[in-house]
C-alpha cells in the first residue's frame, strides 16, 4: 500500500494529512494520561495503606507503654492516660484503662488505645468504611 493512503483506495486525497504516525499522536497521549492516572491512584493507595499500617503500629506501641505504666501499683488510671497521651505525639488517641491499676495484685489492668484514621484516598469508600476507620489496640498488664 502506498504511504499516506487508506484501504479502499482514494489515494492521497482520501487521507488529507491525517494518516500515519501523526494521526496516532492524540491516541498515544490519551493512553498515557489514562495510564498515568491509574499508576498515580495505585501509588497513593499503597502510600495510604502504609500510613494506616504505621499508625496501627504506633497505636499498639502506645497501648504497650500504657500497660507498662499500669504495672506499677502506685499509678492511677489518670497517670496511665497521661503517659499514653504524652507519648502519642501528633495523634489524639482515646485511652481506656480498666480497672484502676491500684488494684494490681487482684486484677490485671487493660489499656485500650484507639485512634480515628482518616484515609487520604477514596480507599475507605471502596472498602465500605467511609472516609475513616478506627484503629485500636488493647494490652493487659500482668
Amino acid at each position: 500500500m502506498l504511504r499516506g493512503t487508506r484501504r479502499g483506495g482514494g489515494g492521497e486525497a482520501a487521507c488529507r494529512g491525517v494518516c500515519g504516525p501523526r494521526s496516532e499522536r492524540g491516541q498515544a497521549q490519551a493512553e498515557l494520561a489514562i495510564f498515568l492516572f491509574v499508576i498515580l491512584v495505585m501509588a497513593l493507595t499503597v502510600f495510604d495503606v502504609g500510613r494506616a499500617f504505621h499508625t496501627q503500629l504506633i497505636v499498639t506501641q502506645l497501648a504497650r507503654d500504657g500497660a507498662r505504666v499500669a504495672v506499677d501499683c502506685t499509678k492511677t488510671a489518670e497517670d496511665v492516660r497521661a503517659s499514653v497521651l504524652t507519648a502519642a505525639g501528633g495523634l489524639s488517641p482515646t485511652v481506656t484503662v480498666s480497672p484502676d491499676p491500684r488494684s494490681c495484685p487482684a486484677d490485671p489492668t487493660r489499656v485500650t488505645v484507639s485512634v480515628l484514621y482518616q484515609w487520604l484516598t477514596p480507599l475507605g469508600n471502596i472498602l465500605g468504611s467511609g472516609g475513616s476507620v478506627t484503629l485500636s489496640s488493647t494490652m493487659t498488664s500482668q
